[in-house]
Formats: C-alpha cells, structure tokens, sequence
C-alpha cells in the first residue's frame, strides 16, 4: 500500500507539472475486439456514420477459432480505412501500439459500444489536459447501472450548462466515479505510457482492472462529457472469463456465423436512442449487407 500510495503521489506530480501544456485537437482511437466480427462491423458503421471530421482507428484484436478469424477477414476488406492488427501478446502489442502513435490524446474502446448520436472526436480532445478526463459514455441521460441494478445519483456538478458539465470523479458514484474505463474515455498519451510501467495485464480487462492502481490520483481529476453521451455498451455476450460481468449470453459462433453468411445488425435501430445507462441491453434487427 505505502508502494502504491508513492506511486500515486508521483503520478499527482508528473500530471499536475503538466497542466501548463497546449491542448491538441487529434486524438487516436483504439478498440479491443475478441471474437466478436458481428458487432464490431455495427461498431465500425456507427462510428463512421457518426464522426464529425476525422480520427485514426485501431482495432487490436483476437480471434479463437478460424471461423472468428474469417469474420475479421470480412471486416478489413469492408473497412478498409481502418487499421487491424492481430493481438499476439496484449501487453506487448498495446504498449508498442500506444508508443507509435502520433496523437497526444488517446480514447480506448470496446466491440460492442454503439454510436447513437453526432460527435466531435477533436471536440472531446481539446477538454483533455492530464487533470481533466473527457467521457464520451457519460451525459445528463445517464441515470442507472445495468451491471449494477441500481439507480445512479448525479454528481455534484462544478458546472452543469447547456452543452456540458464537469465534476469530481471522487465525488461521483458507480460509473460517475469511475475515471479509467475503456469505453471511450480520453486520456494523454504520455500519461497513459508513465501508468503502463506500474502495473501488468494481459487483456483489455485486467488492463482497466489494474489501472486502478492509480485509483487515489484518478479520482482526483474532474470528469467532463457533453450533456448527452454519445454511445453506449450493448452487453450481448462475454468473450472472457477473467471478469463475470453482467451479459445476455447470446451465442458468439452463432453471431458469427451470421456476420459469414452476410448478415448485419440494422444500425437504424440506435439512432438518437436515449439509453439512461452506459451498458443497455437493446432488442437488433439482423438484416442482410447491402
């Protein structure tokens, strides 16, 4: 704890000595995928159809059997713009990825976040500094936990305007609270390459999981997300075993087998969908690819 604790208190230092740094508009994208090609073609077309400018995207992924892996195969003929690398070793490829990238902010996510609404990836950026982390997932519409089953109090809020708000992630509760999630926060690049040197993970779980390390200076930075989110998490299946969250249980091989037999999931569904948690189980329509 008194290691932990050290560490926490030079992570204060590194981000608050930067505070005086010019704020950048670019940031990179990066999403986690494992087995999943069904949804992340709904990923990809929803973040497309919805992005206002222009942003890199990473997908860092895993498939565990040939069928997944000719699912992928599909994806990056239809997304060509899009950069796939094969995960071989998380760890490693995630820390050399992060390292070649350009961009000085960096928003993780995850295959089964949809876009529901217009965003601004520069917009987002230029809230981040290294005592600041934007969210994308979070909004005024965000009211309850799924994982939880719980209503969700807001915040105090240090301002609560028409476009905007800001408060204390250690004042919020649940996901109000919670600053390091890789569905589609921002964070500074370097901030995130001084974190990764403290701690280990193998997967995108226990890389959230154990960021937390960080927990008692995360929680010291303020939280800002325009008034509505912008996505949410459709929580259709899990794909590992280290964290049991909560999930529908839908079957991954037969999804894939859909996405193979060129079927998609009908994005019109989750245009401008109020979703009142960041993780909402919401009914699809599979629907043939034009």
């Amino acid at each position: 704890m008194i290691k932990q604790i050290i560490d926490n208190f030079l992570f204060f230092l590194h981000s608050f000595s930067r505070l005086h740094k010019k704020k950048t508009s670019s940031a990179a994208c990066i999403v986690f995928s494992k087995d999943r090609p069904l949804q992340l073609h709904l990923f990809l077309e929803t973040f497309q159809a919805n992005l206002v400018g222009r942003s890199s995207l990473f997908v860092l992924y895993a498939a565990s059997t040939p069928i997944f892996e000719s699912g992928y195969s599909v994806l990056m003929q239809r997304f060509e713009n899009v950069i796939f690398i094969r995960e071989e070793v998380f760890s490693r490829d995630l820390r050399e990825l992060i390292l070649s990238i350009n961009e000085e902010n960096i928003i993780f996510f995850v295959d089964d976040i949809v876009f529901t609404r217009k965003f601004s990836i520069a917009q987002y950026a230029m809230l981040c500094n290294y005592m600041t982390i934007p969210s994308l997932r979070l909004g005024l519409n965000i009211k309850k936990s799924y994982q939880s089953n719980l209503n969700l109090p807001y915040p105090i809020f240090l301002i609560k305007s028409k476009f905007f708000i800001r408060w204390l992630y250690l004042f919020g509760k649940n996901d109000w609270g919670y600053p390091f999630s890789v569905d589609g926060n921002v964070y500074k690049k370097d901030s995130l390459v001084y974190m990764m040197k403290k701690i280990k993970f193998s997967s995108p779980n226990s890389f959230e999981n154990n960021m937390q390390y960080f927990r008692f200076t995360l929680k010291l930075m303020v939280g800002v997300a325009f008034t509505r989110s912008v996505l949410f998490n459709n929580p259709l299946n899990l794909v590992q075993s280290e964290y049991l969250n909560k999930s529908e249980d839908l079957n991954v091989i037969d999804l894939a087998k859909i996405y193979l037999n060129a079927g998609i999931i009908n994005s019109k569904s989750f245009v401008d969908l109020e979703n009142t948690s960041v993780h909402q189980n919401v009914e699809f329509e599979i629907i043939k690819n034009p």
